[in-house]
Formats: C-alpha cells, sequence, structure tokens
C-alpha cells in the first residue's frame, strides 16, 4: 500500500504549537486553581511552579524549532565564506552579527542576490557574440526586458541578428514553455494576410470546410514575433493595434469575438518614426510597439567583434580552419552592406575551399578581395585611425574613470576637510596629479577612432616622461637585462605625459621581451637642431625584413596566440603622428632593434610651466538643494560631503526610480544625475522627472564622453543642462553650478 505523505507549512505548524502549548497551560492552569479552591487550600504556589514548569516547555521547544531552522541558514552562511566574491561581507558586518544576527543573515541573503543578478549577460546569451560597447549594451538590456512581459520593439538593417534577439528573448521569458509563433510579413501575400494572422470561418457554401486558426489563436499564451513588421498594409495594421490593445479580433467573414493572450515582439528594418510621421505606418501602433526598443548596431560600426564572429563560425564550420592575418585585415576594413549573415556566409564558404586548413586572401570573394596596393591603402587608413583600439577603449573608458571618479571625489574631499594639513594637502594633490594622467590616458586611447576630438598638446620635459620609464622598468625587468639611459637635464616638446609615458613602456617592453635570455637595452635622447630624437635599443632577437615590413599593421604579431594583440606598435605609429612626430626601425637577426623617434623641439619661455599648476577659482553655493543620483553607492556620501562643503544642501538617490521619488518630495534645485545605472538609465529617469517638472535642470555625469560613437542624441541633449565626464573636478563642478544658479 503506498504511503501517503501530507505537507503541511511552517507558517501553520509553528504558530500551532505554541498555540497548543498556550492553550494546554491555560487549562491546567485552570485544573490547578479548581482543585485547590475545592480543597480551600491558597493554589499560589502550585500555579508558579506550573508557570516555572510550562516556561521550561516553551524554551526548549523554542529551542528545538530555533535549530532546526537556523541550523540549515548556519550551514548556508558557512559555505558562503569559501566564496571570494562573497567573503568580505563577514569581515564588514563582524560588530554586526555580534549585536543583531538577524540583520547579518538578511546582509549576507542580499549580498548573494546581487552577486546572482550580476551573472555574465553572455553566459545567457551565448549564440549571441560580441565584445564591443554596443553588445555590452545591448546584452544589458536583453537581459532585463526578456523575463517580462513588455512589447519589444527590434530594430537594425538587415542581417543585424533581429530574429536572433527575438528568439533569445522568448527563450528567457516567462512564457518558454508556450508557443513562439514568427510571422514573417514581407514573405505573406497581402490578400491572404489577414487570413493567416486571424484566421477565418469556414464556408459550406464555398465548400471551405476546415476552421482555420490564425497565427494569434496559435500563439495564445505564448510569444507572437513580426518580422519586418513595416511592410503590413495600413489597414491591417489598425487590426494588429486592437490585439495589442485589448487583447481581442474577429476572424475573416465571422463576428463572434476572440480573446487571446500573447507578448508582442516586432523587428523592421526600416524608420518606423519616419515612417509614422508620414502617415505610411499606424502612429498609435508605432508607441504601443516602442514600449522597449532593441537598436542592433550594423556590422561596421562594431568592427572589433568581427575577429570573434569568425572564430565563432569558423568552431561550427564542419571543415576545421583558421583564418590568417592578411585575410583578417580585410574581412576588418571591408563595409559589410550584409552584416553579420554576409559575414557568417563568407566565412562557411572560404572555409570549405581553403587549403591546409587556412584561409588565405585568395579564398575570400572577390568583392572582399583587392589589389595589393588598394589592400595596402586602406589597411593603412584603418591603422592611422585605429577603430579597433578606440573601440576598445571606449568599452574600458567607462568602468575606468568611475574608478578614477571615486578616487577623485574621496581625495577632494580630504583637501576640503584638512585644507590646514599641509602634509596631507601635499599628498591629495599628488594623487590628483596621478588621477589626472590616468583620465589622458583613456583620452588618448579614445582618440585612434577619433571618438573624441584630440587633446590639447601641452609643454612638457620629455626627459622628466623617460626617467619615468626607467625607474619602472628597472624596477620590474628582470635583472638579466642591462638597462642604460643617457638623456640631458631637459628637452621640451609639445605633447601628453600619457601618450608618449605609453610610446616608451610599449617599446621597453617590446625589447624586453626580444631578450628572452637577457641583454642590453640603450634609452637615449637628444636635441639634433630642430628636432628631438629619441633612441630606444636592444640586443635581442630583431626582425627580418618581411616581419619589419608589416610590423606597424594592425593585428599582425609575431607571439603566441593569447600573448599579443599586434595593436602594440600601430598604437604607438598613432600616438607619434599625433605629436607631429616620425619613427624608424633598423633591425637584424639576432642582432637586435633600434627604434629612433624624433618630435618637434619646443623652444617657449614659458616652457617650464606645468599645467597642473595652473588653478581657477573654486565657486561656493548658499545653500541650493543638490540631488545627486549614482548606482556606485560608494560614492555618493563622498559627493554629499563634497557638496556641503561647497556650501550646497546635498541628498542622493542610488537608483533612478528612487531618484523620481525624492525629486518629487524634496524638490532640488540640481540634480547630478549618474547616465549608465541599471533598470533605468540616466537619460530615461531625466525625462522622466522633466515630464515631471520642465524647469528641472539636470547635469548628466558619465564615464562616457558626450560626443562619438558612445556620446548624446541630439533628442537626448536637450534634456539636460550640461555634461560631465568622469572623474569629476571639484573646481570644474562648482563652476557649472554656479552658473546654473545665475
Amino acid at each position: 500500500m503506498k504511503q501517503l505523505r501530507y505537507n503541511i507549512s511552517l507558517y501553520v505548524i509553528v504558530p500551532f504549537i505554541f498555540a497548543g502549548l498556550a492553550s494546554l497551560s491555560a487549562i491546567v492552569a485552570f485544573q490547578i486553581t479548581q482543585y485547590y479552591v475545592k480543597k480551600g487550600i491558597d493554589s499560589s504556589l502550585a500555579i508558579l511552579l506550573w508557570v516555572l514548569i510550562a516556561a521550561a516547555i516553551a524554551f526548549l521547544i523554542g529551542l528545538v524549532i530555533a535549530r532546526l531552522l537556523l541550523g540549515p541558514v548556519k550551514r548556508f552562511m558557512q559555505k558562503v565564506k569559501e566564496f571570494p566574491a562573497l567573503s568580505s561581507l563577514e569581515i564588514e558586518s563582524g560588530k554586526l552579527r555580534q549585536v543583531d544576527e538577524l540583520k547579518y543573515f538578511a546582509q549576507i541573503f542580499d549580498q548573494v542576490t546581487d552577486v546572482l543578478g550580476n551573472v555574465d549577460a553572455r553566459q545567457l546569451f551565448p549564440d549571441i557574440i560580441g565584445e564591443s560597447g554596443e553588445m555590452r549594451r545591448l546584452l544589458s538590456k536583453l537581459m532585463m526586458v526578456a523575463p517580462t512581459n513588455s512589447t519589444v520593439l527590434i530594430l537594425g538593417e538587415p542581417g543585424t541578428g533581429k530574429n536572433l534577439v527575438a528568439k533569445n528573448i522568448y527563450e528567457h521569458s516567462l512564457r518558454k514553455l508556450k508557443p513562439f509563433i514568427k510571422v514573417s510579413c514581407n514573405d505573406i501575400p497581402k490578400k491572404v494576410l489577414e487570413s493567416e494572422l486571424f484566421g477565418h470561418k469556414r464556408d459550406d457554401s464555398a465548400g471551405d470546410f476546415l476552421h482555420k486558426l490564425g497565427q494569434f489563436e496559435m500563439a495564445n499564451g505564448g510569444v507572437i514575433f513580426f518580422d519586418e513588421i513595416g511592410d503590413i498594409p495600413l489597414s491591417t495594421q489598425a487590426k494588429i493595434l486592437r490585439v495589442l490593445q485589448d487583447g481581442e479580433f474577429e476572424r475573416v467573414r465571422d463576428s463572434k469575438t476572440i480573446k487571446v493572450d500573447v507578448r508582442f515582439i516586432a523587428a523592421s528594418n526600416k524608420n518606423l518614426t519616419k515612417l509614422a510621421n508620414e502617415g505610411r505606418f499606424n502612429e498609435d501602433l508605432y508607441y504601443r510597439m516602442n514600449v522597449f526598443s532593441l537598436p542592433l548596431p550594423p556590422l561596421r560600426e562594431r568592427k572589433e567583434d568581427i575577429p570573434f564572429l569568425v572564430d565563432h563560425f569558423l568552431q561550427k564550420s564542419p571543415k576545421k580552419a583558421q583564418v590568417s592575418s592578411a585575410a583578417l585585415q580585410l574581412l576588418m576594413v571591408y563595409r559589410w552592406p550584409g552584416n553579420v549573415n554576409e559575414l557568417r556566409e563568407t566565412v562557411e564558404r572560404s572555409a570549405a575551399i581553403c587549403e591546409d586548413e587556412i584561409i588565405e586572401v585568395r579564398d575570400l570573394p572577390q568583392s572582399i578581395r583587392i589589389d595589393p596596393s588598394q589592400r595596402a591603402e586602406a589597411i593603412l587608413q584603418h591603422a592611422q585611425r585605429m577603430e579597433s583600439v578606440g573601440s576598445i577603449a571606449s568599452g574600458i573608458s567607462h568602468n575606468f574613470r568611475n574608478i578614477l571618479s571615486g578616487i577623485t571625489v574621496n581625495n577632494q574631499l580630504i583637501q576640503i576637510k584638512y585644507k590646514d594639513d599641509a602634509k596631507l594637502q601635499e599628498i591629495a594633490g599628488s594623487i590628483n596629479k596621478f588621477v589626472r594622467r590616468g583620465s589622458d590616458l583613456v583620452n588618448e586611447l579614445m582618440q585612434f577612432s577619433r571618438k573624441q576630438p584630440e587633446n590639447k598638446l601641452d609643454i612638457l620635459n620629455l626627459v622628466e616622461v623617460l626617467k619615468e620609464t626607467y625607474n619602472l622598468i628597472t624596477e620590474s625587468f628582470q635583472k638579466k637585462i642591462d638597462i642604460h639611459m643617457d638623456v640631458p637635464e631637459s628637452i621640451f616638446v609639445l605633447g601628453t605625459r600619457s601618450g608618449l609615458s605609453q610610446v616608451f613602456m610599449n617599446l621597453c617592453t617590446n625589447a624586453r621581451d626580444a631578450m628572452p635570455e637577457g641583454g642590453e637595452l640603450r634609452i637615449e635622447a637628444k636635441q639634433n637642431k630642430d628636432k628631438v630624437e629619441v633612441t630606444i635599443a636592444d640586443t635581442g632577437t630583431g626582425m627580418d625584413s618581411e616581419t619589419l615590413e608589416k610590423c606597424f599593421d594592425p593585428f599582425f604579431t609575431t607571439k603566441d596566440p593569447g600573448k599579443g594583440t599586434g595593436l602594440g606598435l600601430s598604437t604607438i605609429y598613432g600616438i607619434i603622428k599625433n605629436h607631429g612626430g616620425d619613427i624608424n626601425i633598423t633591425s637584424e637577426l639576432n642582432k637586435g632593434t633600434t627604434f629612433l623617434l624624433s618630435f618637434p623641439l619646443h623652444t617657449a619661455v614659458e616652457e617650464e610651466k606645468k599645467q597642473e599648476d595652473m588653478t581657477t577659482e573654486t565657486v561656493f553655493g548658499d545653500g541650493q538643494k543638490v540631488l545627486i543620483v549614482d548606482d556606485e553607492t560608494e560614492v555618493l556620501k563622498p559627493m554629499e560631503d563634497m557638496l556641503e562643503g561647497l556650501g550646497y544642501s546635498a541628498a542622493s538617490a542610488e537608483s533612478g526610480k528612487e531618484a523620481i521619488a525624492k525629486y518629487i518630495t524634496w524638490q532640488p534645485d540640481i540634480v547630478l544625475m549618474d547616465r549608465n545605472m541599471p533598470e533605468m538609465d540616466g537619460t530615461k529617469c531625466a525625462e522622466l522627472i522633466i515630464e515631471h517638472d520642465p524647469d528641472a535642470k539636470i547635469v548628466l555625469i558619465s564615464g562616457y564622453d558626450e560626443k562619438g560613437a558612445d556620446g548624446l542624441s541630439d533628442q537626448e541633449k536637450l534634456l539636460i543642462k550640461n555634461y560631465l565626464t568622469k572623474p569629476i573636478d571639484i573646481t570644474k563642478l562648482s563652476q557649472i553650478l554656479a552658473q546654473l544658479f545665475e
């Protein structure tokens, strides 16, 4: 006989036990009292004894329940300590744990939830390939929208992967076990489109005895995906709008209303905004669809993803193959009008016909192959623009600038709070200099793709930069490499310290790698008429004539896979050209390599004036209210203190939702809004605040630049009064605030 099992909730069992214990205590106490009253004896002592016994029983039962319930929790806490991502919480909360264990548990659970919430989107969407900033932002949006029931509009050129994105939304949605119906709008004849979508009632007189189900009925409970919805006739769009709004429709030749529950996903390669404004697309339908928009970038705007896509397609190819450096360079400079689909077909075809499992230039289609002179010109343009380096820089600049911003805010807070401590002021000033150099480094990298204007070149002593490089490499390079430097006291040029540091450090690192068994590294600088010449020479393995000819080509490297990107010398070439300089190389196998760099000499009288010593006036406030919005919580309190040090009244919010609520209740005079935040970004939050208060003054703050590929659109610029790129300088911030209060 099968044993029956019943599961009873702890919310029932625990209250039932203690309610029963209380009832039992009351009954026993009543019986004791009644017994002693009949005997004419005082029952106080007996009642007291029973109370003690009942309390002991209740204590033991409570202890047993606590051990049963908290035992698994404590074992979970012990396991949590083994995870590096969570181990630091115990140290921070040690005192709290002694005072309030439940709050300690709550913090642990919150931390675990945060870690689980930060699972890399690439693991959730493994078939969406890309490491560029555009693709990372797309994956982040997919993580947010996929588990919801929101309507999604996917926009992009043909071949950008709209079908793939729609399928991934469905597979990670709440309806993934329900139907997924795809409607290819441009493949269905207009005459039968409505019948396909809504179905039709059978017509006995016409011999149509089968009841036709439409796509909406088949998708009931699941997801319906309209591919290229811009091709649907206006008359049909109005009926689709009704389904989207009310969840109901009638079949063709039928008056019966049918109710459906579907999630709506649409895609188009057309400009639906323009079509709606011109009356060629139902305006109401457009706004109903555009609840959550996902613009997909064309391949020509994310060329840094091409190597990853090529590798992905080769792994799936029936014939295993690799791609040569020259072929990859051509794939990188081609404009790809057919986007990812064209790239996939090209890779699959080339892999099928290549010899020795290596895709060479000859294996590529004629449309991609060009003659050697054109190829050299295209590769040179690619090297000069340094699109790949700029794209990589744009991806990391946001996070790097956030880190620098945290350092800057706390450091400037120290300068405000301890302005009478000369030694501390000196240390804080030194930190600010290094932060500015880090910020300059990001700006320098961003210039290669022209994603921001070039930095202004400053007067600097080139010898100081060389000495800094020398000090770094003498400490970090192996002792078997003899390093000699011969430089004068000073030689002045126009340049950026971070850019020139990168040039010298990269060349020295290459020299070290060329001398695995040791050798000599020589660094020299001298003035030659109106030029400054810097020589960096090694006694390493050297280069043959073929390698020497290609060494400045992007992605060309002689290092093993994973040990070099081939971008180093291309980057150096771009920096030197931006400084108005030149570079020449001489090399001989097994004898070494010599780099000769030349820069224009600068002889102005003000040459010794340091840019970092130039100061501007800090402007103080008069109690005006400033709201700071940033998901980096460790920045908020220092920012509040810094603003209060400037004479303002400050408050903070950790999310866009919290910012809107606080704006309504607190009514700040100015909002300092972080641009990139989860759930609701800064521009969307600014839009909602402007809807509430058209006169709101909002300053957007971000690790991304205001202009360029990662910049703001013209419409977004209308929402804000100013834009600050991290790290934030207190003087510049104070001046912007003062201007807004004028």
